[in-house]
């Protein structure tokens, strides 16, 4: 499996198994915290466990084995997403707290929509972000209001103002006529010691928008309260919510959201579930997961045993129109071999498709980027276009049946394209754009030729090759956790 030309080189990825939402991300004595849904004996068996990784700078990565595994009656059915909150224990030494989703399906003649699931908040700490106390039950459904269906999870915890708060998404019920029509919503908890909890209030919209919201954030920017969640069921549009499940974010002013502010975090083939955090830095970094809950296409790495990765830490910050997001600045730490052309068109090789792509000052309102015949990025009449062409073989069809993915841009100034093996992201405008997905290329004899195109006579092109990561297994952590599950 780690031959398969489809691994990345510098997105997480499960060493084996399924990969889903990124969980408890955090800055902890040091290092870079990040758990993930993980069913390390996928297809076999798809229970859910947190998977962990561990960094001191974003580039150099242990994996850590299997930090959470569903083991007690409140959690047997999955350990699901949460989040980690760091704080200081009065004595000064630091404390990683972690909430996360215990899910329960009961036997019987259930929907696990109004009936037949649990969905418990559970409690964990760790002193050293390796071994975690007792888990402690802290909400059921018994604590949710009652009319709330069965899907209420993900719990966010932060710390503000002297109160630890709580953002659960959760999915209300419309009403029992034939024209049911559940509501997506956020449950916001309050607690003076973070163990003990009071619902505060709850957001959500005037009519429904979405039937359920899942993986919420709630943090501030620039003075400014955003709100991130993703609603599940909203129609598809030629611009907008072309998945089949969504991830975004809204300026909150008040309990109820405005979603006409409503601005997707990645405009590409598959991103969901992202979640921030805050390092020691001041910065706000976002990792998503690159696959949606229904993926609409036969994905081929699950011929290798593996299924999924997430998405390069993205820094946040403000920007005039609303979040700007960037690839964080240690990733450039990966770049080699550095060409810069100028002008209206340039042309490069890869063999491996791992590079990062950058082109400047264009000012023209026709540019397009190609991969072959396979892949193509275009602007024109105003819309930036991410496309993969019909191929006659499985072979020549890079997105496996997926095609095209539209964002309306007023004008086009610049780009930067992240290639690792089978994955794309790409950032426009400075970051105000994004795009995440999927491709699966054939390796070429004689590599992949690169074209950029229309990008005008002021435009300059920066093209790196992209070295590894360093990612290794602790085997020392690993059997550790083992001998003590």
């Amino acid at each position: 499996m780690r031959e398969d030309r489809y691994r990345m080189g510098f997105h997480l990825m499960p060493p084996q198994g399924w990969l889903n939402d990124p969980n408890g991300l955090c800055r902890f004595g040091g290092e870079y915290h990040v758990f993930f849904q993980y069913a390390p004996g996928w297809p076999r068996c798809g229970q859910k466990c947190w998977g962990h990784y561990i960094s001191a700078d974003l580039v150099n990565w242990r994996f850590a084995g299997t930090a959470l595994r569903p083991d007690r009656d409140f959690d047997r059915d999955g350990v699901y997403s949460g989040s980690a909150l760091v704080g200081r224990e009065p004595e000064g030494r630091q404390n990683m707290r972690i909430y996360y989703t215990g899910n329960v399906k009961l036997d019987g003649d259930h929907d696990y929509v109004d009936s037949g699931r649990e969905a418990n908040v559970i409690y964990t700490e760790s002193a050293d972000g390796i071994h975690f106390s007792e888990k402690q039950l802290l909400l059921t459904h018994e604590d949710y209001p009652p009319d709330y269906t069965c899907h209420v999870r993900d719990p966010k915890v932060f710390f503000e103002n002297g109160s630890y708060y709580m953002v659960l998404g959760g999915r209300k019920r419309g009403g029992v006529s034939r024209q049911r029509k559940d509501y997506g919503a956020v449950l916001l908890y309050r607690s003076a010691d973070g163990m003990k909890w009071e619902l505060n209030r709850e957001i959500t919209t005037p009519e429904p928008f979405g039937y359920m919201w899942e993986c919420p954030d709630l943090f501030s920017m620039a003075q400014q309260t955003v709100l991130s969640f993703c609603p599940q069921g909203l129609k598809a549009e030629l611009y907008r919510f072309q998945n089949t499940d969504q991830s975004g974010y809204v300026r909150l002013d008040g309990e109820t959201v405005n979603t006409a502010n409503f601005t997707e975090w990645d405009m590409g083939f598959e991103f969901y579930a992202p979640q921030t955090f805050e390092d020691e830095q001041g910065r706000r970094l976002l990792i998503g997961w690159t696959g949606l809950p229904d993926t609409p296409y036969e994905n081929p790495t699950g011929e290798c045993g593996w299924l999924h990765c997430l998405t390069v830490p993205r820094e946040l910050t403000r920007g005039d129109g609303g979040i700007l997001q960037n690839p964080a600045a240690e990733l450039q730490q990966l770049r080699e071999d550095g060409q810069t052309y100028t002008g209206d068109s340039a042309a490069m090789n890869t063999g491996d498709f791992s590079f990062w792509l950058q082109t400047e000052r264009i000012e023209t309102d026709r540019f397009q980027i190609s991969m072959g015949d396979h892949l193509f990025l275009k602007y024109e009449n105003k819309v930036f276009t991410w496309e993969f062409p019909d191929g006659k073989t499985e072979a020549e069809d890079w997105g496996r049946g997926r095609r095209i993915r539209r964002m309306k841009l007023e004008k086009l100034t610049d780009i930067q394209v992240l290639c690792d093996h089978s994955v794309l992201e790409l950032f426009v405008n400075g970051g105000s754009r994004a795009m995440c997905g999927r491709f699966y290329p054939e390796v070429l004899k004689d590599g992949c030729t690169i074209r950029i195109q229309g990008c005008g006579s002021r435009a300059v092109t920066h093209f790196w090759h992209m070295k590894a990561m360093e990612v290794r297994e602790d085997e020392t952590l690993i059997g550790n956790r083992g001998s003590t599950d």
